[in-house]
């Protein structure tokens, strides 16, 4: 079975009831755009009724609150603390605590996968075997909508970690390399390989929008 490596250190049951009210303070650089990507991930979802979607990570159901009607909708997290959140937020979600990585490599087909401030939890290759694993289940026509926090480039990420670092945000520096945020033109090239059409664009200080519809 293929599982992610870090799962359990970034299992946010403590997190589950502060953090709704965490993710409001858009202040914080980690935040700011939140509500923005969310959104922006449901508009570029185009869900329609007859079709089924995953949250991958859907934590306590901010985003799949924002999603209409599905065929079905499902909603996976390693989380138990976020899914008793979400199941009273979200009661038409089936709820599954699973590892991402090893439910993306799973069976059955999908229509669309929606996945918002989860998947910078993957190191850079586990964040390709998931995309590889879900084009594979996908329909012709199926989408991936992603919103999370990233940099536009390796080189860009290198420049704003060194400029921080100069202007004393050391703090800012060690959050950003305690997780594995999107290299975004590394995402964008991946999905086209797989045989995706893909928009991107940034929601946030550090929030990305990362789009793909398999053609």
């Amino acid at each position: 079975m293929t599982t992610s490596q870090h799962a359990d250190r970034f299992n946010h049951d403590d997190w589950a009831q502060r953090y709704d009210s965490h993710v409001k303070d858009e202040s914080n650089p980690f935040r700011h755009g939140y509500a923005r990507t969310l959104d922006w991930v449901v508009e570029k979802a185009r869900l329609d009724v007859s079709e089924s979607v995953v949250d991958l990570g859907i934590g306590t159901g901010n985003l799949a609150q924002r999603l209409p009607p599905a065929r079905s909708s499902v909603g996976v997290d390693v989380s138990a603390g976020m899914l008793g959140v979400a199941a009273t937020k979200v009661p038409a979600f089936e709820l599954v605590q699973d590892d991402l990585l090893s439910w993306a490599h799973g069976r059955g087909p999908l229509d669309v996968a929606v996945s918002t401030y989860a998947l910078h939890h993957l190191e850079a290759a586990e964040k390709d075997q998931l995309l590889k694993a879900l084009t594979g289940r996908m329909r012709p026509g199926g989408r991936i909508v992603i919103g999370d926090l990233g940099f536009a480039s390796a080189a860009i990420r290198a420049s704003e970690l060194d400029r921080w670092s100069r202007e004393g945000k050391s703090r800012l520096v060690a959050a950003v390399e305690e997780e594995f945020f999107w290299d975004v033109s590394a995402a964008e090239s991946t999905l086209t390989k797989l045989g995706c059409e893909v928009e991107v664009e940034s929601t946030g200080r550090l929030s990305w929008g990362i789009a793909a519809r398999l053609v």
